[in-house]
């Protein structure tokens, strides 16, 4: 989606939301990794993921701190703490 720079310094803040399924047996603590036009700019540490519970996992980051311009593509990667990449979220900070 997009959002506009006047939405996004009026809220201040931006939260990504993740669920995640794992299969039974995986332990691993996951990330957001957010990204302003492919380069980080910040790496959160979320919870550690425990495979196998039906409903799977649900977790959350918050981001603020937007750079003084702040349009352009971002993503959220969603990682483990082995590099792996298991979803991405994309938006976009219009004029």
């Amino acid at each position: 989606g997009t959002i506009s720079q006047a939405e996004l310094r009026r809220h201040g803040s931006l939260v990504a939301f993740t669920a995640v399924y794992a299969p039974a047996g995986l332990k691993e603590q996951i990330m957001h990794v957010w990204r302003h036009e492919g380069r980080i700019v910040n790496v959160v540490d979320l919870a550690f993921i425990y495979g196998g519970r039906r409903e799977g996992f649900r977790t959350y980051s918050k981001k603020t701190g937007f750079p003084p311009d702040p349009r352009g593509r971002w993503t959220v990667d969603v990682m483990t703490s082995s590099g792996q990449l298991i979803g991405r979220l994309r938006f976009r900070v219009a004029a």
